[in-house]
């Protein structure tokens, strides 16, 4: 939510009440600059409103990391709500960034050349398992953006994201005590180059918009015991950033 949104939600006829209820339940990105004031104040946005937006922006972490109603204000980040356990809370899912993105290939590379089989850029995480263990084959996730972006949040080496369509859901392949993804394949008489996660990799999902930055993910079938992430970013031969997590073999 903005200094815009609050703005026209009044020239849209929204009373004050309104507007700070909507504020208190918003991820905002407010300036409160003096100048922004100033402005607010030539768009004739109440006193009330205004407090509450320098209010809403005075403590960042004010914001609660473990409600389990999805339209309270969340830190950005990714969470799964742990509809399994009492109480229901909202589990942060901390992120993770892979090792430098490597080409490898398979045996009928080495018999063969790159020319006949091609190569594969793989991204890799330490660890055999995520830290978050999620007991349910059907959960559902919550993304909560921050207008106003950086390395902090969740963005990639390469892009700001403030969509769903900007990170992917992947199942996350176990290979000695660690978890990766095919992120490219090049060469190859028979497939030639292609960048991104491949597509056996992908999980589809739904999303649902709840606010202006916050939506909600859930996979479109159960999924199977394992390890996953959400990926940001394509891993064009930088390290990607995930949000890894692993769905419990005794659901």
């Amino acid at each position: 939510m903005t200094d815009d949104t609050v703005v026209q939600m009044l020239q849209n006829g929204f009373g004050p009440d309104v507007i700070i209820a909507r504020i208190k339940t918003s991820i905002t990105a407010f300036d409160v600059s003096d100048s922004s004031l100033i402005e607010l104040k030539k768009n004739n946005v109440p006193d009330s409103v205004i407090a509450a937006m320098i209010s809403a922006g005075a403590d960042p972490d004010a914001a609660s990391v473990d409600a389990a109603d999805p339209s309270v204000a969340h830190k950005p980040g990714f969470y799964v709500l742990n509809s399994w356990a009492t109480p229901q809370l909202m589990v942060v899912i901390e992120s993770q960034t892979s090792k430098a993105v490597k080409s490898t290939n398979g045996f009928g590379a080495f018999m063969l050349g790159p020319l006949i089989s091609p190569m594969h850029a793989r991204a890799s995480f330490d660890g055999a398992t995520a830290k978050v263990h999620v007991n349910t084959t059907s959960p559902t996730f919550y993304v909560y953006f921050n207008k106003n972006a950086s390395s902090s949040d969740i963005s990639s080496s390469d892009s700001i994201i403030n969509s769903p369509d900007d990170f992917t859901l992947v199942r996350l392949i176990i290979d000695h005590n660690a978890r990766g993804l095919t992120v490219g394949k090049f060469g190859g008489v028979l497939g030639g180059n292609s960048v991104g996660v491949a597509e056996k990799e992908r999980v589809a999902f739904t999303s649902k918009q709840i606010s202006n930055y916050s939506y909600s993910v859930t996979p479109d079938k159960p999924l199977a015991p394992g390890e996953y992430a959400f990926v940001v970013g394509k891993g064009e031969g930088h390290a990607l950033k995930a949000y890894p997590f692993a769905i419990s073999s005794d659901n």
